[in-house]
């Protein structure tokens, strides 16, 4: 069939197998609009084409169809209803692809799921995410600093999250969390542990009376860990005079002043310093032979590069005075000013804090290894 039918052209695909007289059957409207039905034996197909934008459904003798659009949008709707497919099914988008669903979504799948991205991978959840498995989750990736299990990289878990193992915890490396809760139960042999920077007494205690739990869950457990000290929007020096009360031992990672997590001086001074990880192997061995090892030895481990001085405490005079302002108070102050400093900081303060984590998973991995 010659491709320009009544002035018009007919737009045909690989697929299409043309018949001819007198089993094709063809109308065309003055628009240009066509419909063709073929009839030849073998080849009996039905084709509607759009007479000035080109776009067409093709139906096969063979069972097949093609739905070619031409321009920018194909709408399918359904209402209350399901679409079905019975066969193998190939969805392939050449350029980007963009899924929006106004409700609910279950995925439910039979057999297995495997997804290849070729680049980055970013999945966000105003909500909770719950991920459970009947069978074993393994996470792995290269060297690089969004998470790695064999290379040396970072989990992140931005907001106080638990992470809870019914089973055996299998860890080739070390783990890293940006808060230590006090519902943190380390039963799997673990000696050290990296932090971001930890709980401590909250702005106000003298009249809340309000610490982080993190205080009491380290003056019970005999474990190593590294911080950048304690965030710097805490009372930091009702901090050090707590860890001291609890017993928990303190050490400066080449330096003598306490760090306070964006900072690398918060203003108060460490009495005990030690300058490698074999040194802090040391420590950890000695407080194990005089029996002083019942509660946690804190490794304070300043960030290389710390967030400009001035404007932290800029941002933390306008955080500070917005809580009184709106009558935050408690252990509602603290949140308060780690949203404030992320969302006034323009960023700032998120990359200090990843290189934080990078920092003090790397010299906790460095004392796991002098220690053995």
């Amino acid at each position: 069939m010659p491709d320009n039918i009544f002035g018009s052209t007919w737009t045909t695909s690989a697929n299409t197998q043309v018949g001819s007289y007198p089993y094709i059957n063809l109308s065309q409207t003055e628009a240009g609009h066509m419909d063709m039905k073929d009839d030849t034996p073998g080849n009996e197909s039905m084709r509607r084409q759009h007479g000035t934008s080109g776009t067409y459904q093709h139906w096969y003798a063979s069972g097949d169809a093609d739905a070619v659009v031409k321009g920018n949008n194909f709408t399918v709707i359904v209402k209350d209803n399901n679409i079905s497919i019975r066969g193998i099914c190939n969805i392939e988008v050449y350029q980007d692809c963009k899924l929006t669903v106004h409700g609910d979504m279950i995925s439910e799948i039979d057999g297995s799921l495997k997804a290849s991205v070729g680049k980055k991978t970013q999945i966000h959840s105003v909500g909770n995410v719950d991920l459970t498995t009947d069978g074993d989750v393994s996470i792995s990736a290269g060297p690089g600093d969004v998470l790695t299990g064999l290379g040396g990289g970072v989990i992140y878990l931005n907001s106080p999250s638990d992470v809870i193992v019914s089973g055996d915890l299998r860890v080739q490396g070390s783990i890293t969390c940006t808060a230590l809760s006090a519902k943190t139960n380390i039963t799997a042999g673990f000696k050290v542990f990296a932090t971001g920077g930890l709980g401590g007494v909250h702005r106000g205690a003298n009249e809340s009376f309000d610490e982080s739990a993190d205080l009491t869950a380290l003056s019970t457990l005999d474990i190593t860990v590294v911080c950048a000290g304690v965030k710097s929007i805490l009372d930091v020096g009702a901090t050090l005079e707590r860890l001291e009360t609890l017993a928990i031992g303190l050490v400066g990672y080449q330096t003598n002043a306490f760090p306070g997590f964006y900072l690398t001086d918060s203003g108060f001074t460490i009495e005990h310093r030690v300058e490698s990880a074999a040194d802090i192997a040391s420590v950890i061995k000695a407080r194990e032979s005089v029996g002083t090892n019942g509660a946690a030895l804190l490794v304070a481990n300043p960030v290389a590069k710390e967030m400009n001085r001035a404007k932290h405490d800029q941002i933390l005079a306008t955080g500070l005075a917005k809580a009184d302002a709106a009558h935050i108070t408690g252990k509602d102050v603290t949140p308060f000013l780690l949203e404030h400093f992320h969302t006034t900081s323009e960023g700032e303060s998120l990359s200090v804090n990843i290189e934080i984590i990078k920092s003090n998973s790397a010299l906790a991995a460095d004392i796991a290894v002098a220690s053995n």
